[in-house]
């Protein structure tokens, strides 16, 4: 089970790593281009993703549900920590604007 989520992780990492590159090549690109480039690069990943799930169902030491799991858990873990310090910032300017307010 670990291995699985240890190899979807490390899919998925990658996976990200390679979107962060697409993307800043995509920057330097005519509109038009870049939509067409993005979009082509996504259909890839989810190609890449399916082997991935593939490999992992046809494989005897892969738990396919724990590389499902790996897959998705850096995506959960970059949108749970995105909302944890927006309102880590949104308590502490509510207390401090409350501590300011009472002086």
């Amino acid at each position: 089970m670990a291995v699985g989520i240890i190899y979807g992780v490390a899919v998925s990492l990658l996976l990200f790593r390679l979107k962060y590159l697409q993307l800043q090549k995509a920057l330097f690109m005519d509109e038009a281009r870049a939509n067409t480039y993005v979009r082509n690069r996504y259909y890839i990943n989810y190609i890449i993703y399916f082997f991935v799930l593939l490999t992992a169902y046809r494989s005897d030491r892969l738990n396919f549900y724990a590389v499902a799991v790996g897959l998705l858990l850096l995506r959960y873990v970059i949108i749970a920590s995105a909302i944890f310090y927006f309102l880590k910032e949104k308590w502490t300017k509510t207390i401090s604007s409350f501590v300011e307010g009472r002086d």
